[in-house]
């Protein structure tokens, strides 16, 4: 029987149902003490609970024994403006040759690295100079459901800007 009370438990449950939250947004959602969230993150990293991706500056968290890999594969990559917006274009448009993708974009390194990583993540199917998304209706129910998250994500990151001035 677990403690629902106990930290690390509570960690789990959120980083379960919000996979990617990065640290600010787990310490607004437990409202520990930095220090405290340090500790416990490190001890569940260590007991092979959860695991770290870095992106960017910040580092995402995910459950390691998640049921659903590509839930939270999704989560991470809806969280990074740049796959994010390929995502996004995707979704709309249904296909775009990586040329007009490039147009769009500003960073072209940041996009071929983007979509280097979509494509082995399994998000995204190159045919020929044309991307498409490997299954555009799990992306929208994600999205569906996770909507709440992305807008708490969204405010956070304005926040952050916010503090940093």
């Amino acid at each position: 029987m677990t403690d629902e009370t106990d930290p690390r438990t509570i960690l789990i449950h959120i980083i379960e149902s919000e996979p990617g939250l990065h640290f600010r947004a787990l310490q607004r959602k437990t409202g520990m003490a930095v220090g405290q969230l340090e500790y416990h993150l490190y001890k569940l990293e260590k007991e092979d609970e959860i695991m770290i991706r870095k992106d960017g500056r910040y580092k995402r968290y995910f459950l390691i024994a998640s049921s659903d890999n590509t839930k939270k594969i999704l989560g991470y990559h809806l969280r990074n403006k740049i796959s994010r917006n390929i995502i996004m274009l995707l979704l709309r448009k249904r296909e775009m040759s990586i040329q007009a993708l490039n147009e769009r974009m500003k960073d072209r390194e940041k996009l071929d690295e983007a979509i280097k990583v979509l494509l082995s993540d399994n998000i995204l199917i190159r045919e020929n100079d044309r991307l498409f998304l490997k299954n555009p209706d799990s992306v929208k129910e994600y999205i569906r459901k996770s909507r709440k998250s992305f807008l708490e994500e969204l405010s956070d990151s304005l926040i952050d800007m916010l503090d940093e001035e």
